[in-house]
């Protein structure tokens, strides 16, 4: 479900006026890729949702606070930083195009430090394009501050520092097949709800959609197992219905006491059994005398006598099963219907002709739980158990921790780790560290190209790399540290030892409280 640029021009026209003399107070993220605005206006509090989802890109008025993740995105703090206490100054369509473009008065993050600070310009611009969805925060100049997804566009590069331009205009000979467009959406007042609504049915679909995968996924999987299991049991159940044929080649063979050599490969014999006894080829194991190959057409006489009725009894089980399988097939294909399109299909029609979608989705889990508590289906296989970090990582040449800035920080074990660590693991980009004039553990800091470390996660780093020294007890430890890239290991010198270029120092007092907080991420 995605919005035409006509539905989002109702609905912007509806929100407009729900916003004037609103003051930001709060920015939520309700999800990886969605966030909501809260703005106070003259006696109210107003939340616009706004949500980049490939498949349900939209923005609307909704009814309060989300549920927030653990962890906001990083756009969601660069908006509180740069927008929390701003005017909005208005809402508006860019270009009739399905870009919106929020203008705000905001003081600058550093007005504390500015002497006769005043408001600026500033703009939230969210463009509501499907799988291109992407939100920037303009400065005065109209200059990009952040983006919600990084830019990778070669035709409208739009990175940190660049001016925003809008996106080129989508082709007028291309029909639109937006469920949302103008003409289906209600008067001004009731369209943001509206939109809410198809949303919320929308990914209720989608999660009956992914549901009804997974269960005909689990049912063709075993059906095929199943078949291949029958196929396997027919087999069995032909070569015991062979029992008499060696019974019968047993008996035949006492007939031919004297006259069979040991190492004969066959015996000719008379069939008794047949009208003039005309004589037939016995086969023999030439490793066994005549009384042992008697014998041994006995005993598999007797083994496969013996598996008729168990293999027929596992035989008439597996059709049973298999019968069961095909029927929840059928019902989970009509489920699948109805929990995608509100309505059963014509698959096996259900007694429920009006089966809604949510009831659908309730049936579907209700039907792989008693699929599975009957037998039919297998429980689903659990994931393979995770071990404990320290054994997952054993054969790592390092530690793993995690800054207070969520950066990868490795630590090497020891002297031939500390040089696997900082020549093979470690990036050119990366940051490295290590106790000055003291023995210990290489530290490294995974850094992308051209970034900067913080000065927590430097803090971090440097800390770690005194407690995995010999200066661990001292009350300050100077820690070298530099770009992984000036790092190097000439011929011949011992294992854990260096060369670095272009070094800078920093002294730690080493923190008991950080080093605690790193070991809880380890």
């Amino acid at each position: 479900m995605t919005l035409s640029a006509s539905a989002i021009a109702a609905l912007v026209d509806e929100i407009a006026p729900r916003l004037d003399r609103g003051v930001l107070r709060r920015v939520y993220a309700a999800s990886v890729d969605t966030l909501v605005l809260e703005v106070r206006t003259p006696g109210q509090n107003v939340h616009l949702l706004v949500s980049l989802d490939p498949g349900l890109g939209r923005l609307h008025l909704t009814g309060g606070k989300p549920d927030q993740p653990p962890e906001p995105p990083p756009f969601v703090m660069l908006l509180r930083k740069h927008l929390v206490g701003a005017r909005v100054a208005g809402l508006c369509q860019v270009a009739d195009d399905r870009v919106v473009r929020l203008d705000l008065l905001a003081w600058p993050p550093d007005r504390d430090e500015v002497e006769d600070a005043e408001p600026g310009p500033v703009a939230l611009v969210f463009e509501l394009a499907g799988r291109h969805a992407n939100a920037f925060l303009l400065g005065p100049d109209e200059t990009v501050t952040g983006a919600w997804h990084p830019d990778h566009s070669e035709r409208r590069p739009i990175a940190p520092g660049a001016v925003w331009t809008p996106p080129p205009p989508p082709p007028t000979s291309v029909p639109t097949d937006d469920p949302l467009a103008l003409a289906t959406l209600p008067p001004d007042g009731a369209r943001s709800a509206a939109v809410e609504a198809d949303t919320d049915r929308e990914r209720q679909r989608q999660q009956g959609t992914l549901v009804a995968r997974a269960l005909l996924k689990r049912l063709q999987s075993t059906t095929a197992t199943l078949k291949r299991r029958i196929a396997a049991v027919e087999k069995d159940l032909s070569r015991a219905q062979e029992a008499q044929r060696f019974r019968r080649w047993g008996e035949l063979l006492q007939s031919a006491h004297g006259k069979v050599a040991r190492g004969a490969t066959t015996a000719r014999v008379p069939d008794y059994y047949a009208d003039g006894m005309p004589e037939v080829d016995v086969p023999l194991d030439p490793a066994l005398d005549l009384e042992a190959n008697i014998a041994h057409y006995f005993r598999r006489y007797r083994k496969f006598r013996d598996a008729i009725g168990p293999i027929e009894d596992r035989l008439l089980a597996d059709y049973d099963r298999l019968d069961d399988l095909h029927t929840a097939t059928i019902e989970a294909n009509d489920l699948a219907f109805a929990a995608t399109f509100g309505r059963v299909g014509r698959i096996a029609p259900l007694a429920r002709t009006d089966l809604a979608a949510p009831q659908a989705l309730a049936a579907l889990l209700a039907l792989g739980d008693q699929l599975q508590a009957a037998g039919t289906l297998p429980a689903p296989r659990p994931p393979a158990p995770r071990r404990a970090d320290a054994a997952a990582s054993r054969d790592l040449p390092y530690r793993a921790f995690t800054s207070k800035t969520g950066k990868p920080i490795l630590v090497g074990r020891g002297d031939k780790h500390n040089d696997a660590l900082s020549i093979k693991v470690a990036r050119g980009s990366d940051l490295w560290l290590h106790a000055r004039d003291l023995a210990g553990a290489h530290v490294i800091v995974r850094l992308d190209r051209h970034e900067e470390v913080d000065h927590e996660t430097l803090l971090d780093a440097a800390n770690l790399a005194a407690h995995y020294s010999r200066g661990k007890t001292d009350t300050l430890v100077d820690v070298q540290y530099t770009r992984a890239k000036h790092v190097r290991k000439p011929k011949g010198y011992p294992p854990g030892m260096v060369t670095v270029a272009e070094g800078r120092t920093i002294a730690v007092r080493p923190d008991p409280d950080r080093i605690a907080r790193l070991f809880a991420t380890s």
